[in-house]
């Protein structure tokens, strides 16, 4: 497959090339909010890759804004205000 076949190909065939680029199963993902699929499997291939380990507290952080970006959109909010509490 060439990368001009993936733009065509159907959106199923689109994220399986890349759950398996990121070596993620797609199980990995159920229950997560659509918006974020991309940005969680993308969290596990860095965490699985990083060298040296990423810090425990970065994690949190990057999860904590995932997190409250997904619930901005939900809200419509567009005040670009992040509430933590």
């Amino acid at each position: 497959m060439c990368i001009s076949d993936t733009y065509e190909a159907d959106p199923a065939v689109r994220l399986q090339v890349c759950l398996e680029t990121l070596g993620v199963q797609e199980e990995t993902l159920e229950g997560v909010p659509a918006p974020l699929r991309l940005p969680v499997a993308v969290t596990c291939y860095w965490l699985r890759m990083a060298s040296p380990e990423p810090d425990l507290m970065l994690l949190k952080a990057l999860l904590m804004v995932m997190v409250q970006g997904e619930l901005n959109r939900q809200e419509g909010s567009d005040t670009g205000r992040w509430h933590l509490w």
